[in-house]
C-alpha cells in the first residue's frame, strides 16, 4: 500500500489536509470519509433539527 498526502483549500481560506491510501492492486471500489467537523463546531448539540 502506498499513501499520498493531499491539501485542499476552502473558499474561506482554510486548508483541509488528508491522506489517500492506495492498495498495491487495482481498487474495486472507492470510499470517502468526510466527518462534519464544521457542522459540529456550529451545532455542538448534534445533528440537523436540534
Amino acid at each position: 500500500m502506498h499513501s499520498m498526502s493531499v491539501q485542499l483549500p476552502s473558499s474561506a481560506g482554510h486548508t483541509m489536509a488528508g491522506t489517500i491510501d492506495m492498495p498495491d492492486t487495482e481498487p474495486v471500489a472507492y470510499a470517502l470519509f468526510a466527518p462534519l467537523f464544521y457542522w459540529l463546531s456550529v451545532h455542538p448539540r448534534g445533528g440537523p433539527g436540534e
